[in-house]
């Protein structure tokens, strides 16, 4: 076996669970209005109404912003292609 090849468990580094974080970004398209941004957010990602606003600042102002994803991969492409069909551009990444 390859020194540093097991996780702290022993186990081979492939079958320890990796706990990861996802995130939808939102990018700025310059073409969708704030309005449909702040009310996706609002409507798809459960912000209040403050929080989404916020956000859409950042994503104006700083050509993007990141919304945490709950659960899965899957789930974060979920919630992706939900604000992709109200306009957003958007990718998914994990931390």
């Amino acid at each position: 076996m390859i020194a540093g090849s097991t996780g702290p468990d022993g186990r081979p580094w492939h079958d320890v669970p990796v706990s990861r974080e996802w995130f939808v970004r939102i990018h700025n398209d310059e073409i969708t209005s704030a309005l449909v941004v702040i009310d996706a957010l609002h409507r798809l990602c459960g912000l209040p109404w403050p929080n989404a606003i916020d956000l859409t600042r950042r994503v104006h102002w700083g050509r993007s912003a990141d919304v945490p994803a709950p659960g899965s991969q899957a789930e974060a492409e979920n919630l992706a292609v939900s604000l992709q069909r109200c306009g957003l551009r958007t990718t998914v990444w994990c931390r």
